[in-house]
């Protein structure tokens, strides 16, 4: 028997993937904040941060967009659940 295709209403489905876009570039620009604040010290001469300070905000801002992304993570897949179709709507659509 082959694997049984899941249907979804398509306008939950579309606003789930919008959603999860959307939080996916927060995620995304948290990591270049972390990225840019450390190799802001080293590039930079007339910054006053010191280097510790940096790398403490880098790694809170990465920690945050891990966090972050592993929430988007999961709540797109449980906006996925909610969109899906019962079995007896979708048998009716083929």
């Amino acid at each position: 028997m082959s694997a049984m295709k899941k249907k979804y209403h398509y306008l939950k489905k579309n606003q789930a993937n919008l959603r999860a876009a959307f939080r996916g570039a927060v995620s995304v620009y948290l990591v270049y904040l972390a990225v840019r604040t450390v190799r802001g010290v080293y590039q930079d001469p007339y910054t006053t941060m010191p280097v510790w300070a940096a790398w403490l905000v880098g790694a809170l801002f990465a920690a945050v967009a891990v966090s972050f992304g592993l929430y988007t993570w999961k709540r797109y897949q449980a906006d996925l659940r909610d969109a899906e179709l019962p079995e007896e709507e979708s048998e009716g659509d083929e």
